[in-house]
């Protein structure tokens, strides 16, 4: 018998197992706390039932949904009053959280096993905590390298590989964005071979360059001519700059436009003449060059990172240990090390980890529940598959799998999330409890038409060929043509075939100029990056308070891509005298309470702090201080 199989197993359901690709408002929680439902109905312990998502406010809506339909049922008969009365008598065995919840619970019962401090702080890795570790471990990493004879220099010139050609800054805050951008990865693929599988592309020599040099300056008799007999002004200009470069061993200036970057992406025309061989001949090693700088400069970068993750990583665990925090990521990463098979376990080792694991937590786990399942991570998945294997292996009903989530919401792959996964997850599930779900009951038909029109499209956009390089192109038109291939058309629910809706599409005159070369442009603090051009602001705020005034009594939500760039729209939404509030964009020092504390806490340190005791008397906390008020 299966480490999973129940005493007393529930009855069986004609589908038992069911993964469910739903579109947004198409209903998937409703049918996640139905399935919760069918369960408690047919006598499944509510301890035997994990239900996870990836938040405490949607774990606590599946949970809101489940009490609410149950009371709604209980005016209906005793059954279902008794399931109300009986789940509210065990709601500490409830469990429905979120996936970090539910790998919490398994590393509290296997603490020895995973190594784990004995009364863990759980932490994100942008904590204060986690900074303060981090950056600790950094200034010990640079402190070991002064120490060592060359070490300083050696990780500078480690640093010079990681950031070739961008300006000097300080190695702590260099080392600190390292780390934070390539932690994770490392923890999962800290294996060398992972990191230096691409091999050094050797380059033509100096000679080599010199004698290419010499050939494209003789091209001119060469250049393509007009039909009046003269040389192509577009083609001479180019070749100009070229033999300039060339004479230089400038490769990166020779390909970076005109005939070298026609060549290097191996186009048949420059400036609509055909480029003959003696071109082709004459700008191949500078191409090859080039080709071989950027090749070994990703290299070099590559290997730098992975030299100076595995310096960091683990000074950076042995300070985590040293104060007993954890990140929400090592939890996991230790699980599937111990569940997964890591160890080199057998099935039977395996079936008898499941049944310690059963009595340590005092539950039997044979009811799965994912929801936004879109959003799993490998390492996740790699602790949850043991769990939905062993219950997908049975189809009477006894246990079920249930899978929720759309792939095209999938919005976590900065953290590990793997839309690939679904896949796995559909593969555990006959085709009869495969399902899709794509009628909306949230959304007019004005929408949705916009919707399936555009994304059905895609495969016909003509930004797929604007590149000049065809690999790009091809590589684009694939990805395109994926994913018309998976997208089903969105339909309104019967009841909202007439319902009415607006949809428009405006771009700002900055908005339109964003493609214009050598625009102005200012940056965010957040991305260096992105471009905010105050004129589109106060269009996207003017076009905002003309459809407040036409209809006050709805919301309007406007979503931006950064929080510098909410911020930025947020004083334009309220200069245009618009009551607009944000999520996202506004620090915590500029609540006024806050404000307040810290102008408290600055005179206290500095008492000769003008602007801070200017802001203690006139501010919230002037009657507390005891200070008057100017």
């Amino acid at each position: 018998m299966s480490a999973l199989d129940p005493e007393h197993p529930a009855p069986g359901f004609a589908v038992p197992h069911r993964v469910l690709r739903a579109s947004a408002g198409a209903g998937k929680t409703y049918r996640l706390t139905g399935h919760y439902l069918d369960l408690l109905e047919a006598g499944a312990a509510p301890e035997s039932i994990l239900a996870t998502t990836f938040t405490r406010k949607a774990a606590g809506e599946i949970f809101a949904r489940v009490m609410t339909r149950l009371a709604d049922g209980a005016e209906n008969g005793d059954a279902a009053r008794e399931r109300l009365l009986d789940l509210a008598r065990h709601l500490d065995r409830v469990a429905i959280g979120t996936l970090d919840s539910f790998f919490s619970r398994l590393g509290n019962a296997f603490r020895f096993e995973l190594d784990l401090p004995p009364d863990p702080q759980v932490v994100s890795d942008d904590s204060p905590i986690a900074t303060r570790l981090r950056q600790q471990a950094i200034a010990e990493l640079i402190d070991d390298a002064a120490d060592q004879d060359g070490g300083f220099t050696a990780l500078l010139n480690l640093l010079e590989r990681l950031y070739h050609d961008e300006q000097s800054r300080s190695v702590t805050h260099a080392i600190d964005r390292v780390v934070n951008d390539h932690a994770a990865v490392y923890e999962e693929a800290p294996a060398a071979e992972h990191w230096n599988w691409l091999a050094e592309r050797p380059a033509p020599t100096d000679a080599d360059l010199h004698a290419a040099a010499d050939r494209i300056a003789a091209l001119e008799g060469d250049l393509p001519l007009t039909g009046k007999g003269d040389i192509n002004k577009t083609w001479h200009k180019a070749w100009t700059k070229d033999v300039a470069s060339a004479a230089l061993l400038d490769s990166a200036a020779v390909v970076a436009g005109g005939i070298g970057k026609a060549i290097a992406q191996d186009a048949e025309k420059f400036a609509t003449k055909p480029i003959d061989d003696v071109f082709f001949a004459a700008y191949g090693p500078f191409v090859a060059h080039a080709k071989a700088q950027l090749v070994n400069r990703i290299v070099y970068q590559t290997s730098a990172t992975h030299e100076l993750m595995t310096r960091f990583v683990t000074r950076y665990a042995a300070l985590r240990r040293e104060a007993g925090v954890l990140l929400y990521r090592d939890v996991p990463a230790r699980l599937a090390a111990l569940f997964a098979g890591d160890a080199g376990q057998d099935d039977a080792a395996l079936d008898e980890l499941l049944m310690e694991m059963q009595f340590r937590v005092d539950a039997s786990l044979t009811h799965l529940l994912l929801d936004e399942f879109q959003d799993t991570s490998r390492q996740q998945w790699r602790v949850l598959e043991t769990f939905a294997d062993e219950i997908a292996a049975t189809a009477d009903g006894s246990r079920t799998l249930f899978v929720v989530g759309d792939t095209k919401q999938a919005i976590y792959g900065w953290r590990g999330g793997c839309v690939e996964l679904f896949e796995a997850a559909e593969e555990r599930v006959p085709p009869a409890g495969q399902e899709s779900l794509q009628t909306s009951y949230r959304s007019s038909p004005v929408v949705l038409n916009f919707v399936n029109g555009f994304f059905m499209n895609v495969a016909d956009a003509p930004s797929l060929t604007l590149s000049q390089d065809e690999h790009a192109n091809a590589a684009d038109a694939a990805a395109a043509d994926a994913w018309c291939s998976r997208f089903e058309a969105h339909a309104p629910v019967d009841h909202h075939a007439d319902l009415p809706g607006y949809l428009t599409i405006q771009a700002s005159a900055s908005a339109a100029a964003h493609d214009e070369p050598n625009r102005a442009s200012t940056h965010s603090d957040d991305d260096p990056n992105e471009t905010l051009d105050p004129t589109h602001e106060q269009f996207v705020a003017e076009r905002i308070g003309q459809l407040h005034r036409a209809a006050p009594h709805v919301s309007i939500g406007v979503l931006v891509g950064t929080n510098a760039a909410a911020a930025k729209m947020l004083l334009a939404l309220r200069s245009c005298g618009l009551p607009a509030s944000g999520e996202g964009g506004n620090s915590l020092a500029s609540d006024p309470a806050v404000s307040a504390v810290l102008a408290a806490l600055t005179l206290a340190d500095h008492p000769g702090d003008g602007p801070a005791r200017h802001q203690c008397r006139t501010g919230p906390l002037a009657p507390v201080l005891g200070l008057a008020r100017d």
